[in-house]
């Protein structure tokens, strides 16, 4: 499994943004919150946070599918972190949906 540089989950806790995350409280919340946090959030959480989710799941799919050919929907995509790690193992057909 990948390792991030945040080994401690608790790592996670001490950053304000995901505090903010950890704070919303209804969709309106959510989609605002997020609308603001998309130009860094990628930076944030996988330079600054260590963020390895992506990576795990990306992972995890191509090994229980077998093969990066067929069609993929990544549910929940956000700003399409885990559609990136797939691609660049060769998925070629993905699409993404998110509330955000």
């Amino acid at each position: 499994m990948t390792q991030g540089k945040n080994k401690d989950s608790n790592d996670f806790a001490g950053d304000d943004l995901i505090r903010g995350a950890y704070a919303i409280e209804n969709q309106d919340d959510a989609q605002a919150f997020y609308r603001l946090w998309a130009d860094d959030y990628d930076d944030h959480m996988v330079e600054k946070l260590g963020y390895v989710s992506p990576t795990i799941v990306d992972e995890q799919l191509l090994t229980h599918s077998g093969t990066p050919e067929g069609a993929f929907l990544d549910i929940g995509c956000g700003t399409g972190l885990t559609g990136q790690a797939l691609a660049y193992r060769g998925v070629a057909t993905l699409d993404g949906i998110d509330l955000s």
